[in-house]
């Protein structure tokens, strides 16, 4: 329901234009789910939970898949973060990384 937003992200879509749209579209993703495990370093996975292009079930996926995984969820947001809620994303990526061990 931004309003500002919503012209935000149109604009940054008129900029890319529709050859960039399409070539994103049409892109074969292959899926590495069953390779998760083999994932060993520390790993933040950021969900938004208006997200309606990833939905919390994938974020869930990757967590339950990648051992030792951080599962965080940024509330008031869709899949756009970090112009949607860019505070609240540093603040989870910096308390998360002042977490971690020094080395």
């Amino acid at each position: 329901t931004d309003e500002a937003m919503i012209a935000r992200i149109r604009d940054m879509g008129l900029r890319l234009g529709g050859e960039v749209f399409h070539r994103q579209s049409a892109m074969a993703r292959a899926g590495d789910l069953d390779r998760l495990g083999e994932i060993a370093q520390p790993t933040l996975i950021v969900a938004a939970d208006a997200d309606r292009l990833r939905g919390p079930d994938e974020a869930e996926e990757l967590h339950h898949g990648i051992a030792g995984s951080t599962l965080v969820h940024i509330p008031d947001s869709g899949h756009m973060i970090p112009l949607e809620q860019p505070k609240a994303l540093a603040k989870v990526m910096t308390d998360w990384l002042s977490a971690r061990p020094a080395k």
